[in-house]
């Protein structure tokens, strides 16, 4: 049995056996959430080594954008979009301070695997660890 949640949302609210079910996937879920990121992060710690190197003399604002550039295939203005994402979602609240390679890797991550994984409305596990072990914090 499904219950319809009130107003136009078109969600349901899980009971019974459908939310049964669905306590049992959270797991499983936050599993694959958690090596999706890792995979995600790893990748672009390795972008960022590279184009450090490369560009030694480039401010991190511009390394952040070729990495984005690199991972994602996308023109400098789509990453300075994503990169203005990532400011607001993590740099911003509760203290205004810089973006990081972390806050970029968390952004993008999330949004990719959200975008690949179209049944997922949410995210089950605490990514903020996954990232926080895969990105060194002075990046």
């Amino acid at each position: 049995m499904q219950a319809m949640s009130g107003g136009d949302s078109g969600q349901a609210a899980m009971t019974g056996e459908h939310g049964l079910l669905a306590a049992m996937l959270a797991p499983l879920m936050a599993w694959q959430e958690r090596r999706f990121v890792a995979r995600c992060c790893r990748q672009l710690l390795r972008i960022y080594q590279a184009a450090a190197a490369e560009h030694p003399d480039l401010a991190r604002a511009e390394l952040y954008q070729r990495v984005v550039v690199a991972h994602t295939g996308i023109d400098p203005a789509g990453a300075g979009a994503i990169l203005e994402g990532a400011r607001e979602s993590f740099a911003l609240w509760p203290v205004s301070r810089g973006l990081s390679l972390r806050d970029v890797a968390h952004y993008l991550a999330v949004s990719e695997f959200l975008a690949t994984h179209g049944k997922s409305r949410w995210i089950h596990a605490n990514l903020k660890r996954v990232v926080a072990a895969s990105i060194p914090h002075d990046l």
